[in-house]
């Protein structure tokens, strides 16, 4: 199969064509995604008063993933499970700030990776959707700290990436509720990662 998302749709993700129904091309994406084609697959994407964002949506998912895949020179796909596919299309349809989008195509294109592809989880859709751009940045400096138990405070946070202490601190705390990071201790200030948090950056990284 070949490695770029199907011409049609990222031919009309870069047009704006609107004499197209992109509905009905995003079934070759997602036949790709699932390795065949369910017959409400229109209803995954346009099935509801929000039709015209959540197609808009998946088009720039579609497309940003046939890049990620031809950047990596992955010529053959693996076919995910309805059971991680379904959930994965469906919040990415949902998602429109473009910090987000971006996670989400590398999610999939790990996904449909051979070389990453059994490392996929259905807890890990789950945790992405339940995530701010903020909380994904904080997790992704944090990802990149050599120390068990790096400067994470809230303070610290709330200075490196300029926003307020409340902001660093409701961040942090959503981290620890989908279980990315812990605290160090009883009413410690510092956290570190838990595995589950590596793992998950590890499913979003190119």
């Amino acid at each position: 199969m070949d490695a770029i998302i199907l011409k049609p749709v990222v031919e009309i993700a870069k047009s704006g064509a609107k004499s197209i129904d992109p509905a009905r091309d995003l079934c070759g994406f997602v036949a790709r995604v699932l390795g065949t084609v369910p017959e409400d697959v229109v209803g995954i994407v346009a099935g509801d008063p929000m039709r015209q964002v959540r197609t808009r949506n998946c088009i720039r998912l579609a497309h940003r993933t046939g890049e990620i895949l031809a950047g990596r020179g992955v010529k053959e796909t693996v076919a995910l499970s309805a059971t991680i596919a379904l959930p994965l299309l469906a919040a990415a349809q949902d998602e429109g700030r473009e910090e987000m989008q971006e996670m989400w195509a590398r999610m999939l294109a790990n996904a449909m990776s051979p070389a990453k592809a059994e490392t996929m989880r259905l807890e890990f859709v789950d945790a992405l959707r339940r995530l701010h751009p903020r909380d994904t940045q904080i997790l992704q400096k944090m990802s990149e700290s050599t120390a068990q138990l790096g400067p994470s405070s809230r303070d610290h946070f709330a200075g490196r990436l300029k926003i307020s202490v409340h902001a660093a601190d409701v961040a942090l705390h959503n981290l620890e509720r989908v279980r990315c990071i812990k605290p160090g201790g009883p009413g410690s200030l510092s956290y570190y990662m838990t595995a589950f948090g590596h793992e998950l950056i590890g499913a979003c990284t190119v």
